[in-house]
């Protein structure tokens, strides 16, 4: 293998593209929508208004699917990163799979979150409607934990394996070189953006995108509270 030491033997890329999931979420959704055709959803009755909603949730969250699974796609075609980063074609092959695989376990968990979410709760005994929303987030957060895990394990094997020439700034998960002036660079993957972190104004950016959502919850958690104390 290119670039592997000779002193010690290396075992092969922690995770890679991950193709027989490819399907799974598809599947996932499919069997939320039959719950949603013969239940309603949720306990709603067959043809309400709530029913409707449901039947959205998972049209909105199968073009979410496809978009995933897309891009999930791209990083397996691709052959080579983002302008910018010349890493060996070794190293750029590793980085895609890893790129491909934790796309497409993160498209099953928000999969089967969605699938909890319509679920009757008659269906979960023992567990009720807000235990099986948390099981749904614990699953989320669960396995954006594990992508972090996926992307700085395949970091420290390209390290052992001295292939990271070329990907100066990228530790895995972030980007954060301070000879690079630019805020906004391309991903790895060459789909989409990210910031560096080298920089004070990419902090900035990244506090201005996050106020909104933040402040959203911040304030929903203020209502309740303060409804709950009114009673």
């Amino acid at each position: 293998m290119q670039g592997v030491r000779a002193d010690r033997e290396v075992p092969g890329p922690p995770v890679g593209a991950m193709p027989a999931l490819r399907g799974w979420p598809f599947i996932v959704l499919a069997g939320a929508g039959v719950v949603v055709f013969l239940t309603g959803g949720r306990g709603a009755p067959l043809g309400g208004p709530l029913t409707k909603v449901w039947a959205l949730t998972l049209a909105i969250m199968l073009a979410v699917a496809l978009f995933l699974e897309w891009a999930a796609g791209m990083c397996q075609s691709r052959q080579r990163l983002a302008a910018g980063f010349d890493a060996s074609p070794e190293a750029a092959r590793i980085i895609l799979d890893v790129t491909a695989g934790s796309t497409r376990v993160v498209n099953l968990a928000i999969a089967i979150y969605i699938a909890l979410l319509v679920m009757p709760p008659t269906w979960l005994p023992g567990i009720g409607a807000g235990r099986t929303l948390g099981l749904g987030m614990v699953i989320i957060v669960g396995v954006i934990l594990w992508a972090v895990w996926a992307l700085k394990a395949v970091h420290r094997y390209l390290h052992r394996t001295d292939q990271l020439a070329g990907l100066e700034g990228w530790n895995g998960v972030i980007y954060s070189n301070a000879n690079d002036p630019r805020i906004w660079v391309p991903k790895l993957s060459g789909l989409g953006a990210t910031l560096n972190f080298a920089h004070t104004k990419s902090w900035l950016v990244l506090g201005a995108i996050l106020v909104m959502p933040i402040g959203g919850v911040i304030l929903a958690i203020i209502s309740g509270l303060c409804r709950w104390g009114s009673r």
